[in-house]
């Protein structure tokens, strides 16, 4: 099955092809896996069509939270980590999705797919930028869900950014200050969301946040893997 996407504007072709772009770059680092492929059609500046294969797999609605979805959120971090180069990007920059959201993941029993690459780019972002942005993405429709901010929510949150620095060059702000720094890194790289995230200001809805909170977050989730660190530190020494 193909699935057919059309667009009659500037802005929409601009969008289909970064998205086939984003889907040829994906599908040249699945080595192994099931390839998602598409083609870019365009007769003039204002009009082109993309067909993208159909993947049989489900999703979840990113409303669903974390508690619900730990165990593929750490499916999805370890797929990550195994598309992602680790290295050889320039200035410590590397490839990003955009828009990585539960929505925008399809998954089975064995693989996991991500779906809509229309702001991608090839070397933006600091490695992991996208796994954080899912990670507080999805604690911000728990918290909508959950009408307040559990510490249990961010207790998942910190060991699941603890995996993705054991897998890979996760970089030092978002280790240390990981909402912070990506909530930063969106409002002064704007122009890679372009028109979307200024006709639609809830796409990216942990923008939302306000600056005290940011930090009170950021604050906890630093407690939280400094304890971890320091009780595996005490483990090892007792093993």
């Amino acid at each position: 099955k193909i699935i057919f996407k059309t667009t009659v504007t500037e802005d929409g072709v601009s969008d289909l092809l970064r998205e086939h772009e984003g889907i040829k770059w994906y599908g040249s680092r699945r080595a192994g896996m099931p390839i998602l492929t598409s083609q870019f059609f365009s007769k003039h500046q204002s009009y082109a069509r993309l067909e993208v294969t159909h993947i049989n797999a489900k999703s979840v609605k990113p409303i669903s939270g974390l508690r619900r979805n730990i165990i593929l959120l750490e499916r999805i971090i370890r797929h990550y980590a195994f598309v992602w180069p680790k290295s050889g990007c320039a200035d410590g920059k590397f490839p990003i999705h955009g828009d990585l959201s539960l929505e925008n993941i399809l998954f089975d029993d064995r693989d996991i797919y991500f779906i809509d690459w229309e702001h991608f780019s090839v070397a933006s972002a600091p490695w992991g930028f996208d796994i954080i942005y899912l990670l507080f993405e999805t604690y911000w429709f728990s918290r909508q869900r959950l009408l307040c901010a559990h510490k249990d929510e961010l207790l998942f949150v910190s060991r699941l950014i603890r995996i993705l620095q054991t897998l890979g060059p996760l970089d030092e702000r978002l280790a240390k200050r990981p909402l912070g720094t990506v909530v930063n890194f969106i409002k002064n790289n704007d122009d890679l969301w372009g028109h979307q995230l200024k006709k639609y200001p809830m796409k990216l809805p942990i923008l939302t946040m306000s600056g005290s909170d940011i930090n009170n977050i950021d604050e906890l989730i630093a407690s939280n893997i400094k304890r971890d660190i320091n009780e595996k530190i005490i483990s090892s020494r007792m093993a």
